[in-house]
């Protein structure tokens, strides 16, 4: 056999490999080992969440995007809206205000991941939930985020995207329910591969600040499981999405996404790997008690070097991380206020 063929045969291989005998590798492991996802059990009472868009040019989808958070099966005064301006040239700014976010301001176009990581400065939530502004979640999709996040060991958490035509219709084809299946084994056996910027919620303290020429798709939930933590999807929390009208949309969107995908791939040999913590030593969702009588500490990222005393917790009822406001300050929430933790 020459060399040339030898290439070919083993190429061809691993093409068939990634495509067919990944996921029924997968498939098998997981029929081996049986049982399933952990039985989910929403934490009370439930975290601060600050959800986050990062809008450029987006005036003609922001309106409708805050206003579907109105629906959301999330008490009101736990949920904070934010949307970032990347460097936007329309009145995207403007909408977002009138729209009623809780939070809106502008930054110098960066790109997405670089004014996502300006909003996480100015986020207060325990749980930091990321969507796209065109992309429409159901009403309990983001409750649902939440619980898998109440397994200690959890720090990111993803939703299923599901694709539309103009008219409403389902446009799924058989690769995107594939992805999804191979999506939901990673998912059962250790963790996923990728995410999806469309709908997916982190931790706090899990949050990796990322290079703006990373896609945070593959990076954060790569980066999250560097650091000892599982990154997992939820089938049931569930957005919205229009296809992209042209093939020239398509090509640039699938364009970004490799672009952060190499850009992932050429720097994680540089970086080195965290150690993965005791479960015992993982704090739950900033909660006095979680139903699995776990003693909290805070809402924050294991750490491997010296652990940090607990903060006493705050008139609220909450124990406090780092994201808290100062003493004696209120929190204005959508209807009515609420005292800030201090």
């Amino acid at each position: 056999m020459t060399l040339v063929a030898l290439v070919f045969w083993i190429s061809l291989g691993l093409l068939v490999y990634t495509h067919l005998g990944y996921p029924l590798l997968l498939w098998a492991i997981a029929r081996l080992r049986g049982g399933g996802e952990p039985p989910q059990v929403s934490p009370e009472p439930l975290p601060d969440v600050s959800l986050i868009v990062a809008a450029h040019d987006e005036e003609a989808s922001i309106l409708r995007w805050v206003g579907s958070t109105l629906p959301f099966e999330y008490p009101r005064e736990r949920l904070e809206v934010v949307v970032v301006s990347d460097g936007s040239t329309d009145r995207t700014v403007e909408w977002a205000v009138k729209a009623g976010a809780d939070v809106v301001f502008e930054v110098p176009r960066g790109g997405k991941v670089a004014a996502l990581n300006a909003a996480v400065e100015r986020a207060r939530g325990e749980v930091l939930a990321f969507a796209d502004a065109n992309s429409i979640w159901q009403p309990d999709a983001l409750r649902r985020l939440v619980a898998r996040l109440a397994d200690p060991r959890t720090g990111y958490v993803c939703g299923q995207l599901r694709l539309e035509g103009e008219d409403g219709e389902n446009q799924e084809g058989l690769y995107w329910r594939y992805e999804m299946a191979v999506r939901a084994l990673e998912s059962r056996l250790a963790g996923v591969t990728a995410g999806n910027g469309a709908i997916n919620a982190v931790r706090r303290d899990a949050y990796v600040v990322l290079a703006p020429d990373r896609g945070q798709d593959i990076s954060l939930p790569f980066e999250v499981t560097k650091r000892g933590w599982r990154a997992v999807f939820e089938p049931r929390a569930v957005a919205t999405e229009q296809m992209a009208g042209t093939l020239g949309a398509e090509f640039a969107r699938k364009r970004r996404m490799l672009t952060g995908a190499w850009a992932t791939i050429l720097r994680s040999a540089k970086a080195p790997s965290m150690p993965s913590p005791s479960p015992s030593s993982l704090p739950c969702l900033g909660l006095r008690r979680s139903p699995r009588s776990f003693r909290c500490a805070r809402f924050r990222s294991p750490d491997t070097t010296s652990p940090s005393p607990p903060p006493a917790p705050s008139r609220c009822g909450i124990t406090c991380g780092g994201a808290c406001p100062g003493p004696g300050r209120r929190r204005r929430g959508r209807g009515r206020s609420v005292a800030a933790c201090g």
